[in-house]
């Protein structure tokens, strides 16, 4: 996966909001598939087989990063994701790709996102999709039924395919 839009950045004329800084990270997890999942006959024999210790240790590793936003790429579902990403910290998003490895978001509780249609246009391979995110900042509401429905918006599109 590729962190393919970093960060499009849209304020009015009157924006006023104070600068949020996000501390922003990629991962690739390397086939992070349900252990019931890995033995799967459609999938390499080769591919990493976690067990419980090797989930407590990228769970470790996920709580020393901890990023605002953060792209994963070779991820089988959102329960095994949650293993890593606490449901009480992030906020989990996957691409709706009909395959076994999916583009993956966490994004920190407290951000305001969106979860946009994912972007077939822009897959690299057939079957795979983009994952789209906005994150907006400065306002409650941004999305009316023609638009901005406040000034004081500013807007952050995430493309991860």
């Amino acid at each position: 996966m590729a962190l393919v839009g970093a960060g499009f950045f849209w304020a009015s004329a009157s924006f006023a909001a104070p600068v949020q800084t996000l501390k922003i990270s990629t991962w690739n997890m390397d086939w992070l598939l349900a252990p019931q999942t890995q033995n799967a006959p459609q999938l390499p024999p080769d591919i990493p087989h976690r067990t419980a210790p090797d989930f407590a240790a990228l769970a470790t590793y996920a709580q020393r990063l901890h990023p605002d936003l953060i792209g994963l790429q070779e991820v089988g579902d959102t329960t095994t994701l949650a293993r890593l990403f606490n449901a009480q910290d992030y906020q989990l998003f996957l691409s709706g790709d009909d395959i076994a490895q999916h583009t993956a978001l966490a994004v920190r509780q407290g951000l305001r996102i969106r979860r946009n249609p994912d972007v077939a246009a822009l897959a690299l391979s057939p079957g795979s999709n983009t994952a789209s995110l906005t994150q907006w900042v400065g306002c409650d509401h941004p999305y009316g039924g023609s638009g901005l429905t406040d000034s004081g918006c500013s807007f952050q599109n995430w493309l991860l395919g």
